[in-house]
């Protein structure tokens, strides 16, 4: 399957320090977009609107969501479905303590895994990331601490 991503164009601290970018939609979460973005098409019909999840008033009005409109949502969606959690932002920090993780398995030290999503989630420092996100597994940090050790094990002799 190819690779997806999203757009953030309106983000946190736009017209000041936020900026427009692009994320990586997860493979594991792509049959789901494909399959929502076919329903917003059907849902919008000859409508345009810029927000990917547009908020319809009664009269057929599109508009974006207030943060007050947007929490009654949530506890009507955690009330349907049975599901509780915080916010839409842990969503964000599953997504990106998944991608460090992945980054981590695959050979990459932790910072360089953050350094490599840093930009996916508007941060400007590494610190944030690392000081919110950068929980190392503990089987990762045992081989990270394991690797210089045997190293150094492997280049030693000793003569009598």
């Amino acid at each position: 399957m190819t690779a997806m991503s999203i757009v953030v164009a309106h983000p946190k601290g736009e017209g000041s320090y936020g900026r427009q970018r692009e994320v990586p939609i997860d493979s594991g979460a792509r049959g789901a977009i494909l399959d929502f973005l076919a329903e917003r098409k059907a849902f919008l019909g000859n409508q345009l609107h810029e927000a990917l999840i547009p908020m319809r008033w009664k009269d057929g009005t599109l508009n974006y969501w207030s943060a007050a409109m947007l929490r009654k949502l949530k506890k009507q969606i955690q009330t349907n479905s049975g599901v509780e959690f915080r916010g839409l932002k842990t969503f964000r920090s599953t997504f990106v303590q998944q991608s460090i993780d992945a980054l981590v398995t695959q050979g990459f030290r932790e910072r360089a895994a953050a350094e490599a999503v840093m930009d996916a989630t508007g941060h400007t420092k590494l610190e944030t990331v690392l000081k919110h996100y950068g929980r190392m597994k503990r089987q990762d940090s045992l081989r990270i601490l394991r690797e210089p050790r045997e190293a150094r094990v492997v280049g030693v002799r000793i003569w009598r």
